[in-house]
């Protein structure tokens, strides 16, 4: 950052800069992805398990429930006052 303030060779170190973050982030990718294949493979199959034990319980407490509606009230106003448009450049 110091060389970018002092304006040397600006292109090379901000390229330079950009090169290093994706070789950490990259290299984090990888090894989170690769370490964390099985782990992830595990809760899916517990969550997979837990959805066929437990999807009849689920369908018949929501078939059992009653269905309810809610209503939303939108106050009426005498007052109308037009958007601004994207346009505008009034402050508001």
């Amino acid at each position: 950052m110091a060389l970018d303030q002092l304006r040397i060779a600006p292109a090379i170190v901000n390229g330079l800069f950009y090169a290093i973050l994706a070789i950490i982030v990259g290299s984090a990718i990888v090894a989170i992805g690769g370490g964390g294949i099985r782990t992830m493979q595990r809760y899916w199959e517990r969550a997979s398990l837990n959805l066929e034990t437990k999807g009849p319980e689920i369908k018949q407490a929501a078939a059992e429930s009653p269905r309810s509606t809610t209503t939303v009230r939108v106050p009426e106003s005498d007052e109308t006052e037009p958007l601004p448009s994207s346009g505008d450049t009034r402050p508001m």
